[in-house]
């Protein structure tokens, strides 16, 4: 995950390895924003904007802090590979 190039693809990525490890599009984190800031090598601020982006855009919905609803799997695997 470190390979990648952005923040936002460190996050799409990380969302759909837990959708898989979930078997769902909807899931709590395992992990604070913060921790997920640590392990991508990056600030916590980046991290939340980056969430923040998948809401405005449609890709993902956040019902509960911790809680994501995948809405576009496609759009999170296009970020990936743009």
């Amino acid at each position: 995950m470190l390979s990648l190039s952005t923040v936002k693809k460190k996050l799409a990525s990380y969302l759909l390895e837990l959708s898989l490890e979930k078997g769902s599009n909807s899931f709590e984190l395992p992990h604070t924003k913060k921790t997920l800031a640590n392990l991508f090598g990056s600030t916590r601020e980046a991290v939340s904007r980056n969430f923040s982006e998948l809401r405005k855009d449609g890709i993902i919905f956040m019902p509960e802090r911790n809680t994501v609803e995948i809405r576009s799997t496609r759009r999170l695997e296009k970020i990936l590979f743009d």
